[in-house]
């Protein structure tokens, strides 16, 4: 006997049952086929979407059905503002790649989140494994600390004091009061250094990135091999790399 959907529903937090609905309901209108769809329970469908709907996430119609709210259409259009912004960027990001023959990323900074979402493989025949989607630290990479050191003093202490300083490798700085330091360095200068912070064996460079009215939204950075970053490549490259954040601010 197969058993109902009242009984056969799958184990996911209030959070991912909010999210499955909210991606299910551009396709199903009505809490019966959005419960087949889902695999959640009628009582559950319809308890997860009051909630959504009380929030603007969903739009609960005069004819019953459930379609995507006002929320997820601001949502949507941010994601599809920040593709554009990339796709614009990438040129700039290209030639950064080969005036200084290192890979190239761009991250997005959210709230307290930092997520590649470009990255231009170096010449060199290995690669890094980083991926673009891949959520980043913000204290134990480049990108990371020069946005931190962009930050007002207020947020970038708030973000410090609720963030756990996790040791990713045996040279990652996990004493704040060290990192501060540091900060106070990047905001002096301009651009951070990761030495093998995140990565073993790889050293990387990064400026924070700026919209048109100064806020902070995210950075980019160039990474090598540790014995290839040298501290005279180093210098070369900070130019290249200051003069392409000032040039893609223009363009986001």
């Amino acid at each position: 006997m197969t058993p109902s959907p009242e009984h056969s529903e799958p184990p996911l937090s209030a959070l991912m049952k909010g999210l499955t609905l909210m991606e299910a309901v551009s396709e199903h209108h009505r809490i019966s086929d959005l419960a087949t769809a889902t695999g959640l329970s009628v009582s559950t469908v319809h308890r997860v979407l009051s909630d959504l709907v009380e929030h603007d996430w969903v739009e609960h119609g005069a004819d019953r059905t459930y379609r995507p709210g006002a929320r997820t259409h601001l949502f949507a259009a941010s994601v599809q503002r920040d593709e554009r912004a990339t796709q614009k960027a990438l040129p700039l990001l290209q030639r950064l790649r080969d005036e200084v023959g290192c890979t190239v990323h761009m991250a997005r900074f959210r709230q307290t989140t930092l997520m590649y979402v470009a990255k231009i493989d170096g010449p060199a025949a290995y690669q890094m494994r980083s991926r673009v989607g891949d959520t980043i630290p913000l204290w134990s990479t480049a990108i990371g600390k020069s946005i931190l050191a962009s930050l007002s003093p207020e947020l970038s202490s708030d973000l410090l004091v609720s963030a756990e300083l996790t040791r990713r490798t045996v040279h990652s700085i996990v004493s704040k009061r060290e990192l501060q330091a540091q900060l106070r360095l990047v905001s002096e200068r301009g651009w951070a250094i990761d030495d093998q912070e995140n990565e073993l064996g790889i050293r990387c460079v990064g400026a924070a990135l700026r919209s048109a009215d100064g806020s902070v939204i995210g950075g980019v950075s160039t990474s090598g091999l540790e014995h290839e970053m040298t501290p005279e490549k180093i210098q070369n490259i900070v130019p290249h790399l200051l003069r392409t954040v000032t040039e893609i601010k223009k363009l986001v």
